[in-house]
């Protein structure tokens, strides 16, 4: 992606100038990218955020300033619970950067990127997609002006990693202040538990106001008792008399007075019993009328979280698939560090995670979020909930490059073989071997896209018997990282198969550098498996190109050879320091902007939109004029009647208009009653709009057929069946042409193929060499009459024979050069010829021979009277 055009719009430039007069920072807002695309003629500098169409905002993240510029950046992202989530693929053609005047609540647009090669922010499908957007600006006011972030802000995870030798020192500090679920812990100071504390079976601790009341409670129930027991006595006493009367009343009130002060006691010694063994007894009572007492020392099953085990790195650890235990052993709400120990979960691009230290949060409704930082020293997170999951990602620093272009046409052989080419010295032996384009149950269940197929049914696994795919050469950056990444599958039988990636210099062919990134690896007969890596390109490497090798087959225990074959397919190269997943290269992508060329038959499921120019008619209404119709597109008219159409035609009708710049343009149009073409063209001079009237068009089939052009004939084209019209030959003869060649079997010419209205055909033949040749078909039934030479047959055959040497009537000198490419033959046999080395020979010898010495010379003088012989001294 590319954003080369960078501005500050006038309101960002008149809010600069205003901080730095009041002395204020400039705050900034949000980030905002549209998938508007500017014309040529617009002013960036006069655009504000209202001109950004269906624009999606996001917080800015981080910001940095030096001198006379400044740097924010923005987490862009498709994430279904952002602000604004991505339901389509968004093109992110104009970014904008929003801010105010610290005080003010006016926020504005005061910087504008223009994307020339625009990215794509893909629609959310199950797959979380995020782009960190960096913007850098240069201002001309001085360089004191102050620059803050807003209130909401996220912090990239290159800036955390500044803080995290910080961090470290304040948990360390800090550890011994929190209290653990886990271990047993010592308060210095009175803890005050505002919504009363629970046991591990969720029984309440009672409190000593509880303890008090309860005695208190019992207490009074006893004193009551008695006194009411009292009373029934003394009423009793007053039956029998006054002194049994003033007997049973003193007996009575002794006995209440007794009881009451017994039942007092009694109470508070069992409340006080109560205390003094909740204070000591483990925590624990059964008796149902009092629950355990608060323990000032001991808290271990408070409701504190415990982030992890005592004398330990983490809370737990997964074995198995990391989120089958998260949810299995932490579905409350809470944050965990959890070791990830073995090699079951897998990265984006599938590749095996290594042990890896993770922080998951549980929001303990079925949302988690982890993160964290494997063996080897890769940063991974993952979100998932009941009906989702975006797997691990890796966190990939914004200078690596990550999700640069592939750099492989055709990575997937959608198009066959085309930009892949056979090699190894395996595919000597024809009939041991094949390479295809086909589609297999392993990738997309064989019906979402095309696989390489390499089959070598050569025994063993040796070079020698290697049989490769080798893919176009592409340009790389010396010295820089280069990824890659592969999908292969292959038969049980297959011995193994290598990866390469072949670099050259530029200036040749000629390998520098072979880097086998996968050697001798067994392929999986099960499924796809995905094979990624990266390798720095040599410091004097320009190209580059990947080779994959079958190495033969290994045979079964009944000796056959079966399963030979390996498949591969989603094959990615790209300038980036870690491997990203897989993409199309630009040149194989449709785009919907700008012109390309699309090579191959394409398929539409769905009908072509109609924004497809010429590839849908617009309706014209009743009473359309055609002088209005200059916009590229084709138009029908029906039952509706049009004016200023062709004379008598107005209605039923199909008009096709080429527009050229929007300053000249023609109309066609096809009547769909008769048949009948006319055609007409307008210009435009001083502003107004000139037709020229209409003219129907003649049809094909009224012109002499001769004069279309054909195509270049080649091997399998026969002569004696082409249509009418004038072919071309460029070397390579066709089948029934004459048999006049430069002697290697090639010639260079045009044939000519001409039919009368009752069937009789001719055609001519011309080539290079002055050669004519006609041949007829004709007679019933008709035939192709043998090439002859035009007029051989007529009295005037030696005028026009090719052969025949014309003369100067008056001079007798031949009036025309002889081309006589094997020499002209002299009395006697001898040929007299040019040679590039020897000059003038005859009979093949030059003319002038040197001999060994003067005696030899004169020898051979003697008997040979068409050379000259000489010696070095002569």
């Amino acid at each position: 992606m590319n954003y080369g055009t960078k501005s500050m719009t006038q309101a960002g430039l008149t809010m600069l100038a205003q901080a730095k007069t009041d002395a204020k920072a400039v705050i900034f807002d949000s980030m905002i990218v549209s998938e508007r695309v500017l014309t040529t003629a617009t002013d960036v500098t006069k655009l504000t955020a209202a001109d950004f169409t269906n624009a999606l905002t996001y917080p800015i993240s981080s910001k940095s300033n030096v001198e006379n510029s400044f740097t924010v950046k923005a987490v862009v992202t498709n994430e279904p619970k952002a602000a604004d989530p991505v339901k389509q693929d968004f093109k992110i053609a104009l970014v904008g950067v929003t801010a105010h005047i610290d005080g003010s609540d006016d926020s504005q647009l005061i910087s504008v990127a223009v994307g020339e090669d625009p990215a794509v922010l893909t629609a959310f499908k199950d797959t979380e997609y995020s782009l960190t957007f960096g913007v850098t600006q240069i201002y001309a006011n001085a360089s004191d002006i102050s620059f803050k972030l807003g209130n909401i802000a996220y912090a990239l995870a290159s800036d955390l990693d500044k803080l995290r030798s910080d961090v470290d020192i304040i948990i360390s500090d800090k550890l011994k202040d929190v209290a653990k679920t886990s271990v047993a812990n010592t308060f210095t100071k009175q803890q005050t538990l505002s919504a009363g504390a629970v046991d591990g079976n969720g029984n309440s601790y009672v409190t000593a106001p509880d303890a008090k009341a309860t005695a208190q409670g019992l207490v009074n129930a006893g004193v009551t008792k008695a006194a009411s027991d009292a009373t029934v006595k003394a009423n009793g006493a007053k039956a029998t008399g006054i002194s049994a009367a003033n007997s049973a009343a003193s007996a009575a009130a002794v006995d209440a007075t007794g009881k009451a002060n017994s039942a007092e006691a009694g109470a508070k010694t069992y409340a006080s019993s109560v205390a003094a063994a909740e204070l000591v007894a483990a925590n624990k009572n059964t008796d149902v009328k009092t629950a355990p007492l608060v323990k000032t020392a001991d808290t271990a099953n408070w409701q504190k979280q415990a982030l992890f085990n005592a004398g330990s790195y983490n809370l737990g650890s997964a074995s198995g698939d990391y989120r089958t235990y998260v949810e299995a052993n932490f579905s409350t709400a809470g944050v965990r560090y959890i070791r990830l120990q073995n090699n079951v979960d897998k990265d984006e691009n599938g590749v095996l995670i290594q042990a890896m230290d993770t922080q998951v949060i549980s929001e303990g409704s079925g949302w988690y979020y982890a993160e964290g930082i494997s063996m080897n020293g890769q940063m991974l997170f993952r979100r998932w909930n009941q009906t989702s999951d975006t797997g691990w990602k890796r966190v990939i620093d914004s200078k690596s490059g990550y999700g640069a272009e592939n750099l492989i046409l055709n990575s997937r052989a959608d198009t066959g073989l085309e930009h892949w080419g056979l090699q190894g010295s395996g595919t000597s032996n024809s009939s041991k071997f094949s390479v295809g384009s086909v589609t297999h149950a392993f990738y997309k269940n064989g019906v979402g896209g095309h696989v390489f197929s390499i089959d070598n049914a050569n025994i063993g696994s040796g070079g020698s018997l290697e049989v490769s795919l080798g893919s176009d050469r592409f340009w790389v950056t010396p010295g820089q990282n280069v990824s890659w990444s592969i999908l292969v599958a292959g038969g049980a039988n297959v011995s193994s198969f290598d990866v390469y990636l072949m670099f050259d210099d530029g200036s040749s062919p000629s390998m520098i550098q072979g880097d086998a990134v996968i050697s001798g690896q067994k392929p999986n007969p099960n499924a796809m498996q995905l094979y990624s890596g990266t390798v720095t390109a040599p410091d004097t490497a320009k190209r580059c190109f990947v080779r994959v090798d079958n190495n033969g087959a290994t045979p079964s225990s009944d000796g056959s050879l079966k399963y030979t074959q390996i498949i591969f397919t989603e094959v990615k190269v790209a300038m980036e320091s870690a491997s990203s997943p897989w993409s199309q290269a630009t040149k194989d992508v449709v785009h919907t902007g700008g012109d390309e060329t699309i090579d191959g038959t394409k398929t539409f499921t769905n009908p072509v939109n109609a924004l497809a120019t010429g590839l849908y008619a617009t309706q014209l209404a009743d009473g359309a004029d055609c002088d209005t119709l200059t916009q590229e597109g084709l138009y029908q008219a029906t039952s509706g009647a049009i004016v200023n159409g062709p004379d008598g035609v107005n209605k039923w009708s199909m008009i096709r208009v080429h527009n050229l710049n929007g300053a000249n343009g023609c109309q066609e149009l096809f009547t769909t009653n008769t048949g009948q073409m006319f055609t007409r063209a307008w210009n435009y001079n001083g502003g107004v709009i000139n037709w020229t009237a209409w003219r129907e068009t003649t049809a094909k089939a009224d012109f002499d057929s001769s004069v279309f052009m054909g195509k270049d004939l080649t091997a399998t084209d026969d002569i004696f069946t082409l249509e009418p019209g004038t072919y071309y030959i460029h070397g390579v003869m066709p089948k029934n042409a004459p048999a006049l060649t430069d002697g290697n079997g090639n010639n260079w010419g045009y044939v000519k193929i001409v039919q009368t209205e009752l069937g009789a055909k001719f055609a001519y033949f011309h080539d290079v060499f002055y050669h004519s040749r006609e041949a007829t078909y004709s007679g019933n039934p008709a035939t192709w009459s043998t090439w002859k030479i035009p007029e051989q047959d007529s009295l005037n055959q030696k005028a026009n024979d090719s052969q025949v040497f014309h003369r100067n009537p008056a001079t007798g000198e031949v009036v025309e050069k002889l081309y006589a490419p094997g020499g002209i033959t002299l009395a006697g046999g001898h040929v007299l010829n040019v040679s590039a080395t020897d000059g003038l020979t005859i009979d093949g010898k030059p003319l002038l021979i040197k001999a060994a010495d003067e005696a030899t010379a004169k020898t051979s003088s003697a008997n040979d009277k068409l050379h000259y012989y000489y010696t070095e001294e002569s």
